[in-house]
């Protein structure tokens, strides 16, 4: 998803049409997060991601007052182009995502947009299919007949204005990802990370695998990580550098996980999102 995720889906830094992503393991709340140390990639410049208490204190007096409540889903220390370190985090709370800088200090930076640790700076909030725009399933329903809906975001800037809808469908054995603006157009080219490929302009992400048909070591992972999950969607795809990677999306107590791993099953990175 644009802001993500994606992921957004997003699952972003491995799929052509995707975003950047971040590193993060399963447990990802706003007292710790699992897993630091790993790269990180953010619009600011390259860094490693790092737990809650390792971010300074003013950055977390800023997240607890502006925030309350809030679930840290990324956290990262990086390295600008000017080689002045930066803070960035992505946060939930009310499930509305937030991608925010901080300086060295912990200082709160105003956005400059673009790409964070696997999403964008709009807040964007998963919704449910009869919560798009009827011309966005209008086109789905035409372009994709018998489509099955993965996931459906719709982000919006500081103000809670929409700016764009992202939805992630399967269809014919594959999975695309479409951006529509707020009135649901279809956006194309660079509108949206949706892209050119697919019959109606989404960028076809890979083809759709059965939960069978997944490496056992990735069974493995997602049976001794999250008991009880229900499988939902799992996709086998090639990034730009050829590199085989399988994207599955999973629901564990009510809570919706899109993880990745690489060609051989090891665990790379996942991102939430709640129904």
């Amino acid at each position: 998803m644009k802001k993500q995720i994606m992921l957004g889906l997003v699952l972003a830094a491995t799929l052509g049409a995707c975003n950047q992503n971040s590193n993060v393991t399963p447990t990802t709340t706003a007292s710790a997060v699992a897993g630091a140390g790993r790269a990180a990639t953010d619009s600011y410049g390259k860094g490693i991601t790092i737990t809650a208490d390792q971010l300074p204190a003013a950055a977390t007096a800023y997240l607890t007052t502006t925030y309350a409540g809030y679930t840290l889903i990324q956290a990262m220390q990086g390295t600008d182009r000017t080689g002045a370190t930066f803070y960035a985090v992505v946060i939930e709370q009310n499930s509305i995502r937030y991608h925010l800088h901080f300086d060295d200090n912990g200082a709160f930076v105003a956005g400059k947009g673009g790409r964070g640790p696997g999403m964008n700076d709009a807040n964007e909030t998963t919704i449910t299919a009869d919560a798009l725009p009827a011309a966005i399933t209008t086109y789905l329903t035409t372009t994709y007949p018998g489509y099955v809906l993965v996931q459906a975001e719709q982000a919006a800037d500081s103000a809670g204005v929409v700016i764009y809808y992202e939805t992630v469908i399967t269809a014919n054995g594959k999975t695309f990802q479409l951006n529509f603006d707020p009135a649901g157009n279809l956006l194309k080219g660079g509108g949206g990370k949706g892209g050119h490929g697919g019959p109606g302009g989404g960028k076809p992400m890979g083809t759709s695998l059965t939960a069978a048909q997944l490496p056992a070591t990735v069974t493995t992972y997602l049976t001794t990580n999250y008991s009880g999950y229900t499988f939902g969607q799992a996709y086998q795809a090639t990034t730009r550098d050829g590199v085989t990677v399988y994207a599955v999306m999973i629901t564990q107590n009510s809570t919706r996980y899109f993880l990745l791993f690489d060609a051989n099953g090891a665990f790379v990175n996942v991102r939430t999102g709640k129904h």
